[in-house]
């Protein structure tokens, strides 16, 4: 598969603006009218963009339960410096991070020796009941722990963890072997709320990618198979200080690099595997592409956009929620970009 450089990135970039499906009709863009007209930049934005700065937009999106981030950034370096940092699970940390570790493959129980319960979620858990809980896990994992913690004994916090750890690891585990058919269920509401429908509206909402990439988008909806030819995979899970509640994240990362006689493009999907607070679902797309705008100079742009479904955005505390949120996306995808730059500019 040989797709244009002009039709990758466009597409990729359009992520989530192009929800009417319009653009796929159209004469095709300029980086600089489509930064204008679908994702709503200022002269002075598309300026920063030329610039080589960061820049970031809220997108609106028609679902109340779903928040979507879009950032591009010019590279002035090599994109195959760029690709090293997207293999390092080190460069999916931010400032809002931590604590983050990368999971085996397989995994081992060590990979989360180092991860610990919120002494909040611990709390919670005590009193946890399927379809009433404050953190999000299944209902048969919130009966082990009613089940199997002596919540009275002195070291029930550290059973919690030991408990929380081998719950995580037994769902990588599963995960690796059977993959979304292995996605879990919350029930830490009265309706079970499974990850895999989440991910299926995120996919649904994502035309773009099925166009430009049919052979990413296929994998990500049927992982383990389908894999297609230069696909890596790892896993990681991380600590987020954003919002309310610290959130405990597991992630899978896919890094697809298509090579071609000049030059390789580079497709980065990061898939929310699990969430202790707020996000019923999670997957951002980013494309490190070259595009020729006519002439001699060849200028290469990284984009990406998020897309996230989580609880809780509506209402007055909803507000809240939703604002640090999108705050904490904002910043996730600002870092990312601005560590893929600078490693572009081998820095």
């Amino acid at each position: 598969m040989k797709p244009s450089r002009r039709r990758l990135l466009l597409v990729a970039s359009a992520t989530i603006v192009l929800a009417h499906h319009t653009a796929a009709a159209q004469e095709p863009l300029t980086p600089h009218r489509f930064l204008e007209e679908h994702i709503g930049f200022s002269d002075d934005e598309i300026r920063d963009v030329e610039k080589g700065k960061v820049v970031t937009e809220v997108l609106k999106t028609s679902e109340k339960s779903e928040v979507a981030v879009f950032g591009i950034v010019r590279l002035a370096g090599s994109l195959p410096h760029a690709s090293e940092l997207v293999l390092d699970v080190e460069g999916y940390a931010n400032e809002n991070t931590t604590r983050i570790a990368a999971i085996s493959d397989p995994p081992r129980p060590e990979d989360f020796a180092l991860l610990s319960l919120p002494e909040k979620d611990i709390e919670s858990l005590a009193e946890c009941r399927p379809g009433k809980c404050d953190v999000k896990l299944p209902g048969a994992a919130i009966e082990r722990f009613q089940s199997e913690i002596d919540w009275k004994a002195p070291d029930h916090a550290a059973a919690a963890n030991a408990l929380f750890r081998e719950i995580l690891f037994d769902y990588a585990t599963a995960y690796r072997k059977a993959g979304n058919r292995a996605l879990m269920v919350y029930h830490h509401e009265k309706d079970p709320a499974p990850l895999a429908e989440s991910l299926g509206h995120l996919l649904g909402n994502s035309p773009y990618l099925y166009e430009a990439l049919p052979e990413l988008y296929a994998y990500l909806e049927s992982y383990p198979q389908s894999a297609p030819a230069g696909v890596r995979d790892f896993f990681y899970w991380s600590v987020e200080e954003f919002g309310l509640k610290p959130t405990i994240r597991m992630t899978h990362v896919t890094v697809l690099q298509l090579e071609s006689d000049d030059d390789a493009e580079i497709f980065v999907a990061t898939k929310l595997l699990y969430a202790s607070h707020y996000y019923r679902g999670s997957l951002a797309v980013y494309a490190l592409a070259r595009e020729p705008l006519g002439g001699a100079e060849a200028k290469e742009y990284v984009v990406s956009l998020e897309r996230t479904r989580a609880d809780g955005l509506t209402g007055m505390l909803g507000a809240v929620t939703r604002g640090k949120l999108t705050a904490g996306m904002e910043k996730r995808t600002k870092v990312a970009l601005e560590q893929i730059s600078a490693a572009a500019h081998g820095k």
